[in-house]
C-alpha cells in the first residue's frame, strides 16, 4: 500500500482517510502544528484518530498512525504528502512546506471522480468522491472538491476555495479566492462569486456576489458582510 503523510487536519479526517484508502493506500503519519486537543468543529483530533484506530483494528489491521510536530518533521521520498487541511488561513503552512520543506503537495482525487483530460490538477487540490469537473476548467492550488460536486466546463475556481458536498456550478462560473460553498448549493452560469465571500447551503445563486459577502436564499441575496480571514503570517505551533 502507498504511504500517505497527512500534513495538519481538519473534521473531514475521516472523508480524507476513506480518499486515501479507495486510491490503494494508508496513512503512515500525521504532522501537526497544533496541539492534539484542537476541536475541529465537531469532534477533536483525538477523537477522530481513535475512531479510525478502532476501523483499522475492526479489518483485521494492526497499523497505528504516528503524530508527529511540525518542527520535527522530515520528509521521506517514499511517502505521499497530503495538505490534510484546508481554508485561507493554512496559507502560511502551504509555503512553509513547499518552500522550506521543499515538499511537493499531489493532488488527491477520488478514483470515481471524473475529471476532464482537459483540466490540469495543480498541487494540493482534493477532489472527492463522484466529483465532476468540465471541459476547460480551471482549478487553483489547494481548492477543495466535495463529494458529488458538478463543475461545469470553462468555470474558474481559485486557489483556497472550498466547495462542500453537492455544489453546482454551471459553465462559466467563476469562484474567487477563498471563497466558500455551503452544501448543496448551485451558481448559474457565468456568475461570480467574489474573494473570501460564502454562499449559504441549498442556495441559489443568480447575480454576482461582492467579496467578503454571505448570500443565502432562492434566489441568493446578500444577508451580511463579512471580515476578511485572518490569515497569519507565519505557521502557528512554530517558533
Amino acid at each position: 500500500m502507498k504511504p500517505y503523510v497527512f500534513i495538519g487536519f481538519n473534521g473531514l479526517f475521516g472523508e480524507y482517510a476513506d480518499l486515501v484508502h479507495a486510491l490503494g493506500g494508508t496513512i503512515r503519519k500525521i504532522v501537526i502544528n497544533l496541539p492534539v486537543e484542537t476541536n475541529t468543529g465537531i469532534v477533536s483530533f483525538r477523537e477522530q484518530l481513535d475512531r479510525y484506530h478502532l476501523w483499522l483494528d475492526s479489518q483485521g489491521i494492526r497499523h497505528r498512525v504516528e503524530v508527529e510536530h511540525l518542527r520535527d518533521f522530515r520528509p521521506s521520498a517514499a511517502d505521499r504528502h497530503v495538505l490534510a487541511a484546508r481554508g485561507l488561513r493554512l496559507q502560511p503552512l502551504c509555503d512553509y512546506v513547499t518552500s522550506n520543506l521543499g515538499l511537493e503537495i499531489e493532488p488527491l482525487v477520488h478514483p470515481t471522480a471524473i475529471i476532464s483530460p482537459t483540466v490540469r490538477q495543480p498541487e494540493g487540490i482534493i477532489a472527492r468522491a463522484r466529483a465532476t469537473v468540465g471541459a476547460n476548467a480551471e482549478l487553483g492550488r489547494f481548492c477543495a472538491i466535495g463529494t458529488g460536486c458538478y463543475i461545469g466546463h470553462d468555470v474558474a475556481i481559485g486557489p483556497f476555495c472550498d466547495l462542500a458536498s453537492g455544489v453546482h456550478l454551471a459553465s462559466g462560473a467563476r469562484v474567487c479566492h477563498g471563497a466558500r460553498l455551503g452544501i448543496q448549493c448551485t451558481v448559474i452560469n457565468k456568475v461570480t462569486i467574489g474573494e473570501q465571500a460564502f454562499v449559504a447551503g441549498g442556495a441559489v445563486v443568480t447575480r454576482d456576489v461582492e467579496p467578503l459577502t454571505l448570500v443565502a436564499g432562492v434566489p441568493a441575496v446578500a444577508k451580511k458582510r463579512l471580515a476578511p480571514s485572518a490569515v497569519p503570517e507565519k505557521v502557528p505551533g512554530l517558533p
